[in-house]
C-alpha cells in the first residue's frame, strides 16, 4: 500500500468512528418511524409509504456504504413480524368478542367488519412461523361454537321429525336448509368465512340419520300401540273412518315413506297385528258358512252371491278391505284362504251329516229291527241340501253291518284316504279313482310301494275295509263297476283267467297264443261309464300293464250281504220277547227237559250275539230267535211236558246258520263252560 492509500483508509476510519454514534441514533429513528407507519396504515403499505420511508432513509443518512453492517431490511422484516403478532392478536380478540356478542353463526355485517379489520392490519400477506395466521384463528374460535351448534342442531331437528314426522327432510327441503343456516351449516356461508374445512357434510347426515332411526322406531312404536288399540276395540273389520285416522297418523308420523335396515316396515307390522284378527274371522266366517250350508244346502255360494258377499263382508274378508288396510298380498292371500274355509266347511257339513245319519239309523235299527232304509225322515233333508245319495246308501250299509263309518273320513288329505276316492268317483275321475283304490288296499295291507298283494295281504284287507271299495265303486257307477261285480262276471265264466279278462274288457279275443299277447295296456283301458261291465277297478297294475294272475282277491274276498234274509228277517219281530234276564230263567228251568243238544245250540246263539261287530240286523234276527225260543215256555205248565216246540227247531237251525261266521273259538269256549256249569262234567 502506497503512502496515500494509507491515508485514505485512516480518514475513512477517522469518520466512521465519528458519525458511528449518530448512525445509530439515526437507525433507531428510523425504526421508530417505520413501526409508527405500520401500526398506523398497517402491514401492507402502499408504493407512497414506501417512497416517502425511503426518503427518510436517505435524510437520515442510513444508505451510507460506511454502514451497511446495519441490516436496515432485517430490522424491517423483525418490525413487520413484531407487528404482525401485535396485529394478529387484536384479530383475535376482536373476533372472540364478536362471536361472545353474537355466537355462531356471525350476521354479514359482522363478517364484513372482521375482513375489513383482517384487511387492514395486513393479516392476509403474511406468515411467520410459531404465529398463527387469521384461518387458524379463526377455526380455533369458531369450531367449539360449531360443535355446541351440532348438538343444539340434534335437539332441533329432532323436534322437526317429531312435528314433521320422519320424512321431514323429503317432505320440507327448504325448512331444512333454513334450519342448518340458522346453525352456520351451509358451505356457501362458510366459503365466506374462509373455513370451509369446518363443514363436514358426512358428520351432518350421519346424525340426521341416527335420528331420523331414533324417532322412526319411537313412531314406529307409536303407531303400533295406536293400531293394536283400534282392533282391539273394532276387531278386524276396521271402519272406514278409522282406516282414514291411521292413514292420517302414518303420513304424520311420516313411517311409510321410510325404512331403515334391521327394523321391521310398517306393513311387516300391520301384518303380525292383523293376523292373529284375520285367522279369528276366518274361523268365524267358516263356522258361519256351515251354519249357511246346514240351512241353504252345500251349494249356497253358487245359489246365495249375494248372502256369500255380505257374509264375506260382515268378516271383513273382502279384496276391497284388505286393500284399505293395506296388507293384501303374500302373508293375506283372501282368495286362496277363503277357497280353503269354505272347501273345510263344506266337508265338515259333509261329515257331521252322514255321522248324525248314522248315528240316527243305528237308533232306529236298535228300536225297531222292522225300520228299512226307506222309513228315514233324515234321508230326503240330506238329500236336498247336497248329500249324495251315494254316501248314503255306503253309511246304510255300513251301519246295517254294525260297522263304524270313521275310516271314510280318516286323514282327509291323504292320498291313500276314502275321502279322495270318493270325491274322484263322485266327479266320475275313473283313472283317478282306480289309482287311489289301488293305493288304498296296498296301504291297508300294509304293502306301500309294491304294485299286488299276496294271498296273505289280502286276507288281512278287513271285511269292512273290501265291502266300503267294493259299494263305492257299485254305487257311484250305477252297479256298473266294482269288485262284486268282477265276482260275479268271474264266478260265470268259472273262474277262467282268458274269458273273464274279454268279458271285462281287459284282452282281446284269444289267438293261436291263447290269449298270451291279448291283454291290453293299462293305459288303453275305458276309463269312462261306456266302458264293459266290471272294467274297473283293476286289481293292480305295473309299468302300464295290467298285472294278469289268477286274481285272488274274487276266490278270497266274499261280497255277500250280511243283511238279513227275508226269513230271518221275519223272526227278528219276536226280540221283543227277547231279555237277559228272563233268557236264564228258562235255560235254567227247562235245561234238563230240553236236553243239552239244544241248549248247546242256544247258547251258541246267545254268545255269537253279544260279539262285537255283530250286523246290526244279524243281531236282531239272533235275539229274535232267541225271544221265539223263550216265548212257548211261558205258555207251558212246568207239569206238562213239553209238546209241539219241536216242530219250530228249524228256525233256531236257520240261526245258527246265518250266526255261523260268528260263532269263533272264543264263542265256543264261552258254551263249554256254560254247559259244564249246567249239566257238570
Amino acid at each position: 500500500m502506497n503512502a496515500f492509500d494509507f491515508l485514505q483508509s485512516e480518514v475513512i476510519a477517522i469518520e466512521k468512528n465519528i458519525t458511528k454514534p449518530f448512525y445509530e441514533d439515526n437507525f433507531q429513528e428510523y425504526q421508530r418511524i417505520y413501526r409508527q407507519e405500520l401500526e398506523k396504515k398497517g402491514l401492507t403499505l402502499n408504493s407512497d409509504d414506501l417512497l416517502q420511508l425511503d426518503k427518510t432513509k436517505s435524510h437520515l443518512g442510513l444508505k451510507s456504504l460506511y454502514f451497511k453492517y446495519f441490516e436496515i431490511e432485517k430490522a424491517e422484516q423483525e418490525l413487520i413480524e413484531l407487528v404482525y403478532r401485535q396485529n394478529i392478536q387484536k384479530y383475535e380478540q376482536e373476533y372472540k368478542q364478536k362471536l361472545t356478542q353474537e355466537d355462531f353463526p356471525l350476521s354479514p355485517n359482522t363478517i364484513k367488519e372482521l375482513n375489513c379489520l383482517e384487511k387492514t392490519l395486513g393479516l392476509g400477506n403474511f406468515q411467520f412461523s410459531d404465529c398463527p395466521n387469521p384461518l387458524s384463528i379463526k377455526e380455533k374460535l369458531v369450531k367449539p361454537h360449531y360443535q355446541a351448534n351440532l348438538q343444539t342442531y340434534s335437539r332441533e331437528y329432532k323436534q322437526k321429525l317429531y312435528q314433521f314426522g320422519v320424512n321431514f327432510s323429503q317432505k320440507n327441503f327448504a325448512e331444512l336448509e333454513k334450519l342448518r343456516s340458522k346453525f352456520g351449516f351451509d358451505i356457501y356461508y362458510l366459503e365466506k368465512l374462509g373455513l370451509q374445512g369446518l363443514f363436514n357434510i358426512e358428520e351432518i347426515d350421519r346424525i340426521e340419520l341416527e335420528l331420523m332411526e331414533l324417532v322412526y322406531k319411537e313412531n314406529l312404536q307409536k303407531y303400533q300401540q295406536e293400531y293394536k288399540l283400534k282392533l282391539d276395540k273394532e276387531g278386524f273389520t276396521l271402519s272406514y273412518s278409522t282406516i282414514s285416522e291411521l292413514i292420517h297418523l302414518d303420513d304424520t308420523l311420516g313411517i311409510t315413506s321410510y325404512q331403515i335396515k334391521d327394523c321391521l316396515e310398517l306393513k311387516s307390522i300391520k301384518t303380525k297385528l292383523v293376523k292373529p284378527f284375520y285367522q279369528s274371522n276366518l274361523q268365524k266366517y267358516s263356522q258361519e258358512y256351515k251354519r249357511k250350508i246346514y240351512q241353504f244346502g252345500l251349494n249356497f255360494a253358487e245359489n246365495y252371491t249375494l248372502e256369500v258377499e255380505k257374509l264375506r263382508g260382515d268378516f271383513g274378508l273382502t279384496s276391497a278391505h284388505l286393500k284399505n288396510l293395506d296388507i293384501l298380498g303374500q302373508f293375506f292371500a283372501l282368495e286362496t284362504d277363503l277357497y280353503t274355509v269354505e272347501k273345510i266347511a263344506k266337508e265338515l257339513f259333509y261329515v257331521e251329516s252322514l255321522q248324525y245319519y248314522a248315528q240316527e239309523l243305528k237308533r232306529e235299527i236298535e228300536i225297531n229291527p222292522h225300520f228299512t232304509d226307506e222309513d228315514s225322515k233324515l234321508k230326503e233333508p240330506l238329500q236336498a241340501l247336497g248329500v249324495r245319495s251315494e254316501d248314503i246308501k255306503i253309511v246304510e250299509g255300513l251301519v246295517r253291518n254294525n260297522w263304524e263309518i270313521e275310516h271314510l273320513f280318516y286323514e282327509r288329505d291323504s292320498d291313500t284316504s276314502y275321502w279322495k276316492l270318493i270325491d274322484s268317483l263322485a266327479q266320475h275321475e275313473w283313472q283317478k279313482a282306480d289309482a287311489l283304490t289301488r293305493g288304498i288296499l296296498l296301504n291297508l295291507a300294509n304293502k306301500n310301494g309294491k304294485s299286488v298283494l299276496d294271498k296273505e295281504a289280502i286276507e288281512d284287507v278287513s271285511a269292512r275295509d273290501v265291502y266300503t271299495l267294493d259299494r263305492l265303486w257299485v254305487e257311484y257307477s250305477k252297479s256298473r263297476f266294482g269288485f262284486s261285480v268282477q265276482k260275479r262276471i268271474f264266478d260265470e265264466v268259472k273262474q277262467e283267467r282268458q274269458k273273464f279278462g274279454e268279458k271285462i274288457g281287459w284282452s282281446d279275443k284269444a289267438g293261436l297264443f291263447g290269449g298270451m299277447f291279448s291283454w291290453i295296456p293299462y293305459d288303453k283301458l275305458n276309463f269312462t261309464l261306456n266302458a264293459p261291465e266290471g272294467h274297473l277297478p283293476v286289481w293292480a297294475a305295473k309299468d302300464k300293464k295290467i298285472f294278469t294272475d289268477d286274481f285272488p282277491h274274487l276266490k278270497v274276498w266274499d261280497f255277500r250281504d250280511n243283511n238279513s234274509s227275508s226269513a230271518v228277517a221275519n223272526i227278528s219281530a219276536y226280540n221283543t220277547e227277547y231279555s237277559e234276564e228272563a233268557f236264564w230263567q228258562k235255560i235254567k228251568k227247562f235245561a234238563q227237559k230240553l236236553g243239552a243238544g239244544t241248549i248247546e245250540q242256544v247258547l251258541l246263539l246267545f254268545y255269537a250275539a253279544k260279539q262285537p261287530n255283530v250286523p246290526l240286523a244279524a243281531k236282531a234276527a239272533m235275539l229274535g230267535t232267541l225271544g221265539y225260543f223263550i216265548l212257548p215256555f211261558d205258555l207251558i205248565s212246568d207239569f206238562l211236558p213239553i209238546v209241539g216246540w219241536t216242530d219250530d227247531i228249524t228256525a233256531l237251525g236257520a240261526a245258527l246258520s246265518s250266526a255261523a261266521s260268528y260263532i269263533t273259538s272264543d264263542v265256543r269256549e264261552q258254551v263249554k263252560e256254560k254247559m259244564r256249569e249246567i249239566f257238570g262234567e
